[in-house]
């Protein structure tokens, strides 16, 4: 329960009530739970949203940029703020160094403002266009399948810094943790545009992990936030290449 209770307080804003004593084993096993937040997250974002587009004469882009809103809310922006550091450090690639100091620099860059905009109009406008057809449930899954890649990156990846609250996850997450954390994915199999939209997730982060392991020698937290961003819009693109 601790470890679920830790992924659900880092993951979420939801008030977990009191964490008991925690040590460095406690991060990676709470991996296990990521995708079950995602889940949540999803309940949170997707049901108040899709209960105005249906009960009001709210349009499918207003409710879907009202969810993005919500996606950001509900995470406390962290993700988001490492898809922006991303941008920035592997933006303007000079030596390692330089691009892991720019990226641990609190200050918005152009690179980052770029890319925030273009993320943000690229998933709202695929979930706009997901909200048109008949079957939403394959949109539920695509957050729990976002943070399952930093599972996954987690257990691949190695870590280039000292410090950084990276350093209690990547390169620390073992196989079980993995698989648990894949089996909360199981049942988003049955549609198969979730699991086309899952390889093409999978296929995004591989790509991150290669920059970044070349750029900055290893995987840091901004960038298994930025790789949550990245997996999860391009999860809600996919889908809405099958809108009819």
């Amino acid at each position: 329960m601790t470890t679920f209770k830790l992924a659900l307080s880092f993951l979420t804003r939801l008030p977990i009530g009191h964490l008991e004593a925690l040590d460095e084993n406690h991060w990676p096993e709470s991996m296990a739970f990521f995708p079950a937040c995602g889940l949540i997250l999803s309940l949170l974002v997707f049901a108040p949203t899709l209960l105005l587009l249906h009960c009001t004469h709210l349009s499918p882009i207003t409710a879907a940029a009202l969810a993005a809103v919500l996606l950001i809310y509900w995470t406390g922006g962290l993700h988001i703020d490492g898809f922006a550091d991303c941008c920035d450090g592997f933006g303007c690639p000079a030596d390692r160094e330089k691009c892991r100091q720019i990226m641990k620099d609190p200050t918005i860059g152009s690179f980052a403002a770029a890319g925030l905009i273009g993320l943000l109009i690229l998933k709202t406008t695929a979930i706009a266009q997901v909200f048109t057809q008949p079957a939403v449930i394959p949109l539920i899954y695509i957050p729990a399948a976002a943070r399952f890649i930093p599972v996954l990156l987690s257990r691949i990846g190695t870590y280039p810094n000292s410090s950084g609250i990276g350093k209690f996850t990547v390169g620390k997450v073992g196989t079980r943790v993995v698989l648990s954390a894949f089996i909360t994915l199981l049942p988003m199999f049955i549609y198969p545009k979730t699991l086309a939209a899952f390889a093409v997730m999978l296929f995004a982060s591989v790509l991150l992990k290669r920059k970044s392991d070349r750029l900055i020698g290893g995987i840091t937290g901004d960038v298994l936030g930025a790789a949550i961003e990245l997996s999860e819009t391009v999860g809600f693109v996919t889908l809405s290449l099958f809108a009819n």
